[in-house]
């Protein structure tokens, strides 16, 4: 469990520090490992560089960048993390809903205000993570992490998921309809149709433009300038709230 911290006060930085090294020792079951960045361009360079974390704890009130910018552009670079606010204030609460921030805890963190927010948190990250639909194959039932599908299409009466990993996986023929196979899917909001054969996950696409997505791994699939609307716009409303923003 990957948690970042971003909070340009020193004081606070250390006591958050602190906070996660108790809950560490306290629940040594979640491994928790913690980064502790003083300005936005530090974690900015360590998710570019290394990935995103499972959560954020983000100080709103920054120089130059404060947090809900910050929150704003991890969505835009698709970091799904778990995101914490650090506030004295409740003055930012209607802009941060723009990220769909889990929780606030109010300065100074302490224990009692700290911990059922990470309890919360963790449950969060490790309920999406444990989400799986399973595959009738050829070869017998295989078990899928949504996590790990970047889309389903169909493909002669076939569901074909196409993995993070590079591989595909065939279902045999179905014997429902399409939208009836993969209702477990919509009913995640990672994932969104593409007219009535095609499912993509939110969370691996990069770019929607013209007339095609780019996911992830650079792969592209070209579809009609009015599916990719449909697309760019629920793209948008799943990491923005419907607003695109750079940092």
């Amino acid at each position: 469990m990957k948690i970042a911290v971003c909070d340009d006060d020193e004081l606070c930085r250390q006591d958050i520090a602190n906070l996660l090294d108790t809950y560490s020792e306290l629940h040594p079951e979640h491994e928790i490992e913690f980064l502790v960045f003083s300005n936005a361009s530090e974690l900015t360079n360590e998710v570019r560089k290394n990935g995103g974390a499972d959560i954020y704890i983000l100080d709103i009130i920054m120089p130059t960048t404060n947090g809900i910018k910050l929150g704003l552009w991890l969505r835009n670079t698709n970091c799904d993390g778990v995101i914490i606010f650090l506030t004295s204030s409740d003055e930012y609460a209607l802009d941060s809903f723009k990220v769909h921030p889990l929780n606030y805890i109010i300065k100074p963190p302490r224990e009692e205000t700290m911990f059922p927010v990470l309890d919360t948190a963790i449950q969060t990250v490790i309920s999406k993570k444990e989400k799986s639909m399973t595959v009738k194959t050829s070869e017998g039932n295989t078990v899928l992490s949504f996590d790990n599908i970047m889309y389903v299409e169909l493909s002669n009466r076939c569901m074909v998921c196409h993995l993070t990993n590079g591989k595909s996986i065939e279902s045999t023929t179905l014997r429902c309809s399409f939208s009836d196979a993969t209702k477990e899917l919509l009913a995640d909001e990672r994932f969104a149709a593409c007219g009535a054969s095609m499912i993509v996950n939110l969370l691996h696409i990069t770019t929607a433009k013209t007339d095609m997505v780019t996911f992830r791994d650079g792969k592209t699939i070209s579809m009609s300038k009015k599916l990719i609307a449909e697309i760019r716009t629920k793209w948008y409303e799943y990491w923005l709230g419907g607003q695109e923003d750079t940092l």
